[in-house]
């Protein structure tokens, strides 16, 4: 919120002004386009003044199964992982079969990022098999009766 209420103004603008210790002032274009990505609700983060200010909201929403499919496969060509049609079908299948979790775009991703890592600790090639599926899943979102470990209190 700091942040954003400092820029506000020279984003409004197109320059800013900078103070130097000498006490010189400069003014300098400020020709900025941000860009910010969340999954928390905005108007947790910011009032309804300064959400009126912000003029382009973009919500994105879940990717359907054969976008998600797509989204995979190419993660998969991008990793380097090994992957067969009948393979990324039934993921995809497991992926929306109980509607409890709908996956985002970036699971793909997630998920293969520990099929990679899985690999290369085990010494063998990242293979999208429905065994590293399961394996990458269970981690990546926990099933009710796991709870996340947490430390204990010092």
């Amino acid at each position: 919120e700091d942040l954003l209420n400092r820029w506000m103004g020279p984003l409004e603008r197109g320059w800013d002004t900078l103070s130097f210790q000498t006490g010189e002032k400069i003014s300098i274009p400020f020709d900025v386009h941000l860009l910010f990505a969340t999954n928390l609700k905005v108007e947790l983060l910011l009032d309804q003044p300064f959400l009126h200010r912000i003029l382009y909201q973009v919500e994105m929403p879940n990717p359907r199964q054969e976008e998600f499919r797509e989204i995979l496969a190419r993660a998969c060509e991008e990793q380097g992982v090994e992957a067969s049609d009948e393979a990324l079908d039934h993921i995809v299948e497991r992926m929306y079969q109980d509607g409890a979790h709908m996956p985002r775009a970036s699971y793909a991703r997630d998920l293969l990022n520990i099929i990679v890592e899985s690999a290369r600790y085990d010494e063998t090639d990242p293979i999208l098999t429905l065994e590293a599926f399961e394996r990458a899943y269970r981690l990546f979102i926990p099933s009710p009766e796991h709870k996340p470990c947490r430390p204990a209190p010092s």
